[in-house]
C-alpha cells in the first residue's frame, strides 16, 4: 500500500451555501478552493458516488459548472424512509447545476454515464467516492474513477476502523500504488484521500 502524503490546505474560504444536515463532510467545503487550486482541477464537471444527505454535492456544486450525484438513497438507516430521495432532492434544488441520479454507481457507469457523456461532451474533472466503506467495494469504485478523472477524492479514509473489512486509508493507497498515482490525505473531517495523476502544482 502506498502511504499518503499529508495535505494541508494553504487557505480556507467559507462556502456561500451550506446545507444544515448531518454529514461526515462537515469541515471540507472551506478547503475545496485550495484543493482544486493545488491539484489544478478543471471546473466543468464533478461526479459523485455517494450523496446521502446532499451536503457534499451542494459543496461541490459551488465550484463546478455541473455536478452529477449518484446514490441509491437507501441503506445507512434510510431503508425505512421511502421518501428519503425526495427529501434530499428538495433540499438541494436551489443548486441549479446539480443533478441527482437514483441508482447504484455500477449501473450508472455502465448505462447512464455513456449517455450523459454524449450530452455533455466531456470527462469528469473530479470524482468523489463515498460509498459502502468495505475495502472491496471502495477499491472497485476507485479503480473505475481513476480511469475516468484526473483527480479522485475518497472520503472516510480515517473512519470505520472498527469494521474488519473497512477500506480506511488502505483502499485508496492500494489503488494509487496499482495505478502509479500521487496519493495525498487531508487528515480532518474523517479523512479525505486525494488520488491525482499529477502532484501538487507549484
Amino acid at each position: 500500500m502506498k502511504q499518503p502524503i499529508p495535505w494541508v490546505p494553504s487557505f480556507r474560504i467559507q462556502p456561500k451555501r451550506e446545507l444544515h444536515v448531518s454529514s461526515g463532510w462537515v469541515g471540507i467545503p472551506p478547503i475545496l478552493p485550495a484543493l482544486l487550486h493545488d491539484f489544478g482541477v478543471g471546473r466543468t464537471l464533478a461526479l459523485e458516488f455517494g450523496v446521502e444527505t446532499g451536503y457534499s454535492s451542494v459543496a461541490l456544486a459551488e465550484h463546478f459548472r455541473r455536478v452529477i450525484g449518484v446514490d441509491t438513497f437507501t441503506g445507512l438507516g434510510h431503508d425505512a424512509d421511502p421518501g428519503f430521495y425526495e427529501k434530499v432532492r428538495e433540499s438541494v434544488q436551489d443548486s441549479g447545476n446539480l443533478t441527482l441520479v437514483q441508482a447504484n454507481w455500477q449501473d450508472f457507469a455502465k448505462e447512464v454515464f455513456p449517455l450523459q457523456l454524449n450530452l455533455i461532451v466531456t470527462q469528469p474533472d473530479l470524482i468523489h467516492v463515498d460509498i459502502d466503506h468495505s475495502y472491496d467495494a471502495t477499491v472497485e469504485a476507485l479503480e473505475w474513477a481513476v480511469q475516468h478523472a484526473p483527480v479522485v477524492l475518497c472520503h472516510d479514509t480515517l473512519s470505520f476502523s472498527d469494521i474488519p473489512s473497512a477500506a480506511g486509508i488502505r483502499a485508496a493507497g492500494d489503488v494509487a500504488e496499482d495505478n502509479g498515482l500521487w496519493y495525498y490525505n487531508f487528515e480532518e473531517s474523517h479523512g479525505l484521500g486525494i488520488l491525482s495523476r499529477k502532484g501538487i502544482r507549484a
